[in-house]
């Protein structure tokens, strides 16, 4: 988004695009604007948030709704760089670039969250148990264990070191690719993912949480960094 020096350029004012960034920010986004949105200048609903995201020992779900354009996005962006400066790590998952924005169910946000947990895992190093890799293995059968079976023998070969090590990462992150391709572009493979989420989404969940632990326990407590961000538009 610019400022508009003619009348023509007026049309980028109106970007759909959320702000972004510090520039943007001070630029465009209007503060000061709560007692007018909330009919209270001192009632903040993504204040509140940010004060519940940094409670240790909970984990919360927010879900912000509201027209296209109204700002969800942009908020959420500011509340990222909030709880980045304060140090904590947090991750995007854009469903309108990885999914199907006419054809998208719950489901479909739990395997992003497992994509961005792992992504998150190989970015810090963190070295997951290997009964969480084979729960994951398990979950999504037979593909994923022969590729991580030439994935781990292969890093053992190259560095002598365990299934923990976060090489192994690469090639479940390979499957997650292609699984959130099938995500978006294929609807006979889509309805079976749906349908093991569905029928096994407490055991999915239950992973999910082991790992997030697990990279919680490799940041030595730093990781309380971790916040996932949803954009649906």
């Amino acid at each position: 988004m610019r400022y508009a020096n003619q009348i023509s350029e007026i049309i980028n004012a109106f970007s759909p695009e959320p702000l972004n960034g510090k520039e943007q920010m001070e630029k465009f986004y209007c503060d000061k604007t709560m007692e007018y949105r909330m009919n209270d200048k001192y009632s903040s609903p993504m204040e509140d948030i940010l004060d519940l995201c940094q409670e240790e020992g909970v984990h919360r779900a927010f879900l912000l709704l509201g027209h296209k354009g109204c700002g969800k996005s942009t908020e959420l962006n500011r509340l990222s760089a909030e709880l980045v400066s304060k140090g904590y790590r947090v991750k995007t998952i854009t469903c309108s670039t990885d999914l199907d924005m006419f054809n998208i169910v719950y489901t479909d946000l739990f395997i992003l969250m497992g994509e961005a947990l792992l992504s998150i895992a190989e970015e810090c190093g963190c070295k997951i148990k290997r009964d969480i890799l084979e729960g994951i293995m398990d979950f999504w059968d037979e593909a994923m264990e022969i590729s991580l079976s030439k994935e781990e023998e292969s890093v053992s070969v190259e560095t002598g070191i365990g299934a923990e090590t976060p090489g192994v990462f690469a090639c479940i992150l390979k499957v997650f690719a292609k699984i959130k391709a099938d995500l978006k572009y294929n609807e006979e493979v889509r309805r079976e993912y749906r349908k093991k989420i569905r029928a096994r989404s407490s055991e999915w969940m239950e992973l999910l949480r082991r790992v997030s632990d697990e990279i919680i326990s490799t940041m030595e407590g730093k990781a309380r960094s971790l916040f996932l961000k949803i954009w649906t538009n």
